[in-house]
């Protein structure tokens, strides 16, 4: 993560679980929260702390009005399998996935 970037530690029983980071600055303009560093420890990997991780990051930008999550392409299979898993898929600007996180005017019936 870039300097300076707050950084969100999950743990469990006092180990460090994961962690994700956010770049505010960065894709702001086109309305993306930005996440640099999304890492969960291999021990507690399929547990569901990389989804509450995401979450976290979620909480984090809607209130900054950003309706969508970006994150780096993933460097292995199993990151791109749970990319999509959760809803990430290929940008279609540039190399990184991102995920639609605004809300959805037809779901809440708006």
């Amino acid at each position: 993560p870039p300097a300076g970037a707050p950084v969100l530690a999950g743990y469990l029983d006092g180990t460090p679980v994961g962690a994700v980071a956010f770049d505010d600055g960065r894709e702001s303009e086109r309305g993306c929260g930005w996440i640099p560093l999304l890492a969960v420890a291999e021990p507690w990997r399929r547990r569901g702390y990389g989804v509450q991780l995401i979450g976290q990051a979620v909480m984090h930008y809607r209130p900054m009005g950003r309706d969508r999550l970006r994150l780096p392409t993933p460097e292995t299979e199993a990151a791109a399998g749970f990319y999509r898993e959760f809803g990430f898929s290929p940008a279609a600007d540039g190399p990184a996935w991102e995920k639609f996180i605004g809300y959805d005017p037809e779901f809440l019936g708006t």
